[in-house]
């Protein structure tokens, strides 16, 4: 998600100006709406993606505590979310 977010910031220019191209929004309008927010979602996932995929090890019954139980998180797929 850093590199992500760096190769955002690095790119904004670009970014902003293939916007202007393909929809006319201005560059402001562009930093406010669009550029700016996603740099922001992708530091702030990058700064919680770690609490995020970090193991749980759950409380289990008696007669289970011998065993390993551990529980990873994993991402079951993607959406897409139209408005």
């Amino acid at each position: 998600m850093l590199q992500l977010a760096r190769l955002l910031q690095e790119n904004v220019v670009p970014l902003e100006d293939a916007i202007l191209a393909d929809l006319g929004k201005q560059r402001q309008e562009c930093t406010l709406c669009e550029t700016g927010p996603l740099i922001e979602s992708c530091l702030y996932a990058a700064e919680h993606l770690e609490e995020w995929t970090k193991p749980e090890k759950p409380q289990v019954e008696a007669w289970r505590s011998s065993w390993e139980t551990t529980v990873f998180p994993v991402p079951k797929g993607v959406s897409l979310i139209i408005s």
